[in-house]
């Protein structure tokens, strides 16, 4: 399938405000950097991972759903994540320093590549709490650790030596949010998006174990119109199966359906809107052992 440049596009704007933050918390000491700005290092750290993390999970609902209040709550919840982990990695890194002696014998550049490894798990790490999902969060590490390290050792040994200052924070907030959104596009396994005739689709990775459909702010997918919480998605036996919460059932191109297995190309009519379920690695119906309907 197509690679959809949306959720990249998203991220670029996210890490884009995240590394103007840094930068704004970074101003009249060392960027990124320990010691006697340890204290600074640490809360600045929070504050943009607090952005990246809660930005990711706020952009759709801001952007594509026009649901301030929906966005709002998700970026707390997931901004609160995203301050804490990081901050304590931050915190152990110093502690292992110490108490390890790495600050006065390791080279400059190994303890540099040390931090951004670290920061790159907590990140990840983060992630997955936030969405409840640590196959999710392994994803996101696997593009988030090379574009990071990769950055943040360009920032330390070229840019910021240079007075650099902002472009090299920018540098690292794009990498902390275009690395694990191209990881997480190129591997994502089942998601929903809603049917465009041009351009790019809004697209909803299906990650953690429940995924809810309906009217309410509380739901991953939003809808304009029908029941509050209509709908939940979960996986069984390696299928997903839509299961309807209320009485009101789902109309699919075919039929109405208030319990469904899903297989790739299911075309669900909610209102106004025509969602698909895509799956890369689709199963048939007939895999369960009893039929929907």
């Amino acid at each position: 399938m197509p690679l959809n440049l949306l959720p990249l596009i998203d991220a670029a704007f996210i890490g884009l405000i995240a590394g103007w933050a840094g930068w704004l918390s970074f101003r009249g000491m060392v960027p990124w950097g320990f010691g006697s700005d340890f204290l600074q290092t640490t809360l600045s750290v929070g504050l943009v991972s607090a952005l990246l993390i809660g930005g990711e999970q706020a952009v759709t609902a801001l952007w594509h759903e026009g649901r301030p209040r929906k966005a709002g709550r998700r970026f707390l919840s997931a901004g609160a994540v995203g301050l804490a982990v990081p901050m304590v990695a931050a915190v152990l890194y110093q502690l292992l320093g110490e108490w390890a002696g790495l600050a006065r014998h390791a080279p400059e550049i190994l303890l540099r590549l040390l931090w951004w490894a670290i920061y790159a798990v907590a990140l990840a790490a983060a992630r997955g709490i936030a969405v409840n999902a640590p196959r999710a969060a392994c994803q996101m590490f696997m593009g988030l650790a090379p574009a990071l390290i990769l950055a943040g050792l360009t920032a330390d040994m070229v840019l910021f030596p240079r007075g650099a200052w902002i472009l090299g924070s920018l540098v690292i907030g794009l990498a902390a949010s275009l690395g694990p959104a191209l990881s997480l596009e190129l591997l994502k396994e089942a998601w929903l998006e809603e049917a465009v005739s041009t351009g790019w689709p809004v697209q909803y990775r299906l990650e953690s174990e429940e995924f809810l459909g309906g009217a309410d702010d509380e739901c991953d997918l939003s809808l304009e119109e029908g029941p509050g919480q209509w709908f939940v998605i979960g996986e069984r036996d390696g299928v997903h199966v839509l299961e309807c919460l209320e009485d009101t059932p789902v109309s699919f191109v075919g039929g109405r359906y208030r319990y469904r297995p899903l297989v790739d190309g299911d075309v669900m009519r909610l209102g106004d809107r025509n969602i698909i379920y895509r799956n890369r690695y689709a199963r048939s119906r007939d895999a369960l052992p009893e039929a929907a309907g």
